[in-house]
């Protein structure tokens, strides 16, 4: 299917998983949110180590529809600051045991390996009570060129600005390549995708700078995980085509924009939000008229 006379959604939707694949960017920053809000929806406790497995395997199962969809490397956060910083009874000693059983321990192993996954996990320098779960994964790993899995752990917001600079003074790094070789260890193309939840915004725990590329990022509102195929074929539709705009010629491109001259200048603020109960939820936005 070429580019420029792309399909439409529906066909999109129903075509075959290879031309799928084909738009699939390489790298992926997945930020889920709202876990625990979803656990709570879903009758499971959220106080102990049943959430920490349920919301592992919700994961999983999302990643692995994302890498059967063509996605070759996803970056995801174990802990952020504001979880590693959280004063809630216990929770700090519970992320990282969390981190250990449940990102590396032999049930996770064998889901890996079972898999065919390659799994990371970033910015132990930072946080050394792990080291030994970052140096279990790449023991284990499967071979270049398998998908790849890179969860991150950051401390504080410091941290990885703190790594960035020591990975390229260490490495004498000129170029983001370089330092991307340096600091992760592994050849990783900078991410074109990102999906975030709740609030939209990006900080440099869940988007790292060096792997910043050209980044499409969609928010979604639904507490937890995305667990329909319809869903990230929506996404990527969205993503290789919807969002495909520019023109190398834009001659008469502006004069366009009077034909619906009223629905722009009437245009909402995207990011305006209120609150729902505890939460933030971003203020509805009627579609514009026919």
């Amino acid at each position: 299917q070429n580019i420029n006379q792309p399909p439409t959604l529906a066909e999109f939707l129903a075509g075959p998983i290879d031309a799928v694949r084909e738009l699939a960017p390489q790298t992926l920053i997945f930020a889920a949110g709202g876990t625990r809000r979803s656990a709570a929806m879903n009758g499971v406790s959220t106080t102990g180590n049943e959430y920490a497995q349920w919301a592992y395997n919700q994961m999983m199962a999302c990643f692995d529809l994302f890498f059967k969809h063509g996605v070759k490397h996803i970056i995801t956060h174990a802990v952020i600051p504001s979880q590693y910083q959280e004063t809630t009874l216990d929770y700090r000693e519970k992320l990282l045991k969390w981190v250990d059983w449940v990102l590396a321990g032999p049930a996770a192993m064998a889901g890996y390996q079972q898999r065919g996954w390659q799994v990371r996990l970033w910015g132990t320098e930072n946080v050394p009570e792990v080291e030994h779960v970052a140096q279990r994964l790449r023991a284990s790993s499967a071979p270049d060129g398998a998908p790849m899995m890179c969860f991150t752990i950051t401390p504080d917001e410091e941290a990885p600005w703190n790594s960035l600079f020591s990975a390229v003074q260490r490495s004498g790094a000129t170029t983001q390549a370089e330092a991307i070789r340096a600091q992760y260890g592994d050849n990783i193309p900078p991410a074109t995708l990102y999906i975030g939840s709740g609030k939209p915004a990006i900080f440099p725990a869940i988007v790292p700078p060096l792997l910043m590329g050209k980044v499409q990022c969609y928010w979604m509102q639904r507490p937890g995980f995305i667990l329909e195929e319809e869903t990230i074929r929506t996404l990527l539709y969205d993503y290789a085509y919807t969002r495909n705009t520019w023109m190398k010629d834009k001659t008469g491109r502006a004069e366009q924009a009077l034909v619906s001259q009223q629905v722009w200048q009437q245009a909402p603020l995207l990011g305006l939000g209120m609150r729902l109960g505890p939460f933030w939820y971003p203020l509805p936005i009627a579609p514009p008229p026919e």
